[in-house]
């Protein structure tokens, strides 16, 4: 234990003395909570594991993340727009924060056009119906599992 250490497990000591721990007890315990934490310190630094590579191969292909980070995603963003005002956000966003929030909205628009045509049957409907985003129903389409996070 470097000195920083030894000088907080010796204060935690002394303030588990005052209520009537045996001195024993309190080193003990001080102790065992500096051990705790360097053993978490020690694994937190670890190096990140790195991200799981396409399984085709290419080096610029983005990885794809599990349905339930999608879940997690939209779920998050749910009636996130009931916590802005548009007034206050139109004086206080720099042209680059506008154009960003633009762009994503416009391939969140293309992305959900995508979703909604893989969800097409043969027959041209699709397995839910057409998504009315005021619906707050959450119905379990017929013959769909229903998406959950894990």
């Amino acid at each position: 234990m470097d000195a920083t250490v030894q000088a907080a497990v010796a204060d935690a000591t002394r303030l588990f003395v005052l209520p009537g721990w045996p001195e024993a007890s309190a080193q003990a315990g001080a102790d065992h909570v500096a051990d705790a934490l360097a053993r978490i310190h020690a694994t937190a630094t670890k190096e990140p594991a790195p991200a799981k590579k396409p399984k085709d191969g290419a080096e610029d292909a983005s990885v794809q993340y599990p349905v339930r980070t999608f879940v997690a995603t939209w779920t998050e963003l749910d009636q996130r727009r009931t916590h802005y005002d548009p007034a206050a956000l139109a004086v206080k966003l720099t042209g680059e924060h506008l154009a960003t929030f633009l762009r994503v909205v416009e391939h969140t628009v293309a992305f959900a056009d995508a979703l909604q045509s893989a969800l097409t049957k043969p027959g041209g409907t699709t397995a839910s119906g057409t998504v009315d985003v005021n619906d707050e129903r959450v119905d379990e389409p017929a013959g769909r599992p229903q998406l959950r996070a894990i």
